[in-house]
């Protein structure tokens, strides 16, 4: 089970990239089973049970604070909370919460949090950075019908392309999928910076 790496400022204990939704009947009683105590509970980070049968995982030093509310599981992934201002409902996200509590100032609207590894419910401080929204469209995870993120075709040959700041750039064709996904993560590495979600792994 791969580990997230610790990156200021948001630097808390590593923990297993292990949140996923638990949907099938076998996993059905895990909300219960962990509201009754710390029972099973990682030590590296802890578990948070969400409706939906969700779970999203924490850091140890914020799984007492997050554990006082009740979080729901919504349709994009994202483990969120209803509380009351003033009165009147406001739904807050997690990683918002949480990214809250690391800067010890309220993120404003424009300000985004993005889960470095895509996994929306992995809320550990490691795998949250504050972001742009430029930045944080760098690492969304739509990929082409041939397997690779910014591939197309172009009458008998594949296209790789790039979006970056509201700019989308035409790179090129090419014999294969491979070779304009790989020219592509090129591309992504210059302009996407440490935003860059690659098709590839590179040494």
């Amino acid at each position: 089970m791969s580990q997230v790496r610790c990156d200021k400022p948001f630097c808390g204990v590593p923990c297993a990239a292990a949140s996923r939704s638990r949907r099938s009947g076998a996993h059905a009683s895990e909300q219960a089973k962990l509201r009754r105590a710390d029972l099973e509970q990682p030590r590296a980070h802890k578990l948070v049970p969400l409706t939906r049968n969700g779970v999203a995982t924490v850091d140890n030093i914020d799984f007492e604070y997050i554990r006082q509310f009740n979080w729901s599981l919504v349709d994009k992934g994202y483990a969120r909370r209803t509380i009351k201002v003033f009165g009147r409902p406001k739904n807050e996200r997690m990683h918002r919460v949480i990214a809250e509590r690391v800067l010890g100032v309220p993120i404003g609207d424009k300000v985004q949090v993005d889960h470095k590894d895509g996994d929306r419910l992995n809320n550990c401080r490691s795998n949250l950075r504050v972001a742009t929204h430029n930045q944080n469209s760098f690492n969304t995870r739509r990929k082409s019908k041939y397997g690779f993120k910014g591939v197309g075709t172009n009458h008998d040959r594949f296209q790789a392309n790039i979006k970056a700041y509201q700019t989308k750039f035409y790179i090129g064709t090419f014999d294969t999928p491979e070779e304009a996904a790989w020219m592509r993560d090129q591309w992504a590495i210059e302009l996407h910076g440490d935003f860059a979600l690659l098709n590839f792994t590179y040494e």
